[in-house]
């Protein structure tokens, strides 16, 4: 049964969310429901994974309001390759085989092992610059006979850092001219370069799971003990025993010292090579972004403001029509 609502499953490397959208009048999106899972897997065994996220689609299908069977899920920065390439602007005729030629450049795999698209970042009528982006049909086909298990047919398929981009967007007070959104996932971590009118995007091959690591040699201990460790951290409580703080720190610290050289070399690459406008701020999400401290050292070795933003909690969904 279509349902006049739209059934969204954010899927993380170690969250899955998942958020009813009313459709108004207007156009516009309200978020009418919404709930969240930890995935508790193997970040290493894909397998594993797919079965946490199906167990954890069954749980929100539980404590959210809707009836119908189609939802659209978004692919993690892992699994998901992004390029960015610039063809000449051509009538839209003609621009698909443009399009496939440069996927076929772009994309290290065989067209035929992927699901890829583009969609359009800019076009300045000389030049249209684009985002690839494709995902192996195998890992795909899995993440959706999850969903289709759970009862579910998913409709649409969009990298999580396009989502993100499209979310910022529609956040009340956000920067009119650039901002850095970086997204601290488990597995990876996205950097999201957007502007008025263009974005870029970066996906650095670690995330919140590295601090875990750390904390875990650090410490002699389990990964789960680590994660537990984590996360306690990341909601302001601290270890009991006092002994362990020292070592605790090192971990965040060098944690947030590899985040903050990619961050910097970052920016750098991006102004040099796009010409684009500096980022006048950087704005910190995910689970990975919640550590003790780090929006002051990220500000502190960019030279930037850097604030913590919710999604859920901060942005007007009302206002979250509309493309890239």
């Amino acid at each position: 049964m279509r349902s006049p609502n739209i059934l969204v499953f954010d899927c993380g490397a170690a969250h899955l969310s998942g958020g009813v959208f009313a459709v108004e009048k207007n156009g516009g999106l309200r978020l009418a429901s919404h709930a969240s899972e930890t995935l508790f897997a193997d970040s290493a065994d894909e397998t594993s994974w797919g079965v946490a996220v199906g167990e954890a689609v069954t749980r929100i299908m539980g404590r959210l309001d809707y009836e119908g069977r189609e939802c659209v899920i978004t692919v993690p920065g892992h699994l998901a390759l992004t390029k960015f390439v610039k063809t000449p602007a051509v009538e839209r005729s003609k621009r698909d085989r443009i399009v496939q030629f440069e996927a076929s450049q772009n994309i290290p795999y065989p067209l035929n092992e992927v699901a890829w698209d583009y969609a359009e970042v800019a076009d300045d009528g000389v030049d249209v610059e684009l985002m690839l982006s494709a995902v192996k049909r195998d890992a795909l086909d899995e993440l959706c006979s999850v969903f289709q298990q759970a009862g579910l047919t998913v409709t649409r398929i969009e990298p999580a850092g396009l989502a993100c981009v499209r979310a910022w967007r529609a956040a009340p007070g956000r920067n009119q001219e650039s901002s850095l959104v970086v997204d601290v996932g488990a597995k990876s971590t996205q950097l999201l370069f957007v502007a008025r009118d263009n974005f870029f995007m970066r996906t650095l091959p670690f995330g919140g799971n590295l601090a875990t690591q750390l904390l875990a040699k650090k410490l002699s201990c389990e990964i789960d003990e680590a994660e537990t460790l984590k996360r306690e951290l990341s909601t302001g409580r601290g270890p009991d025993d006092s002994g362990r703080q020292d070592l605790i720190d090192e971990a965040v610290m060098e944690f947030t010292a590899r985040l903050q050289a990619e961050l910097t070399r970052s920016i750098f690459s991006y102004s040099r090579h796009t010409e684009a406008e500096s980022p006048k701020e950087i704005v910190l999400m995910g689970g990975g972004s919640r550590l003790p401290e780090l929006n002051r050292r990220i500000a502190e070795s960019t030279a930037l403001p850097a604030r913590s933003l919710d999604l859920t909690a901060d942005l007007d969904l009302r206002s979250a029509s509309g493309g890239v």
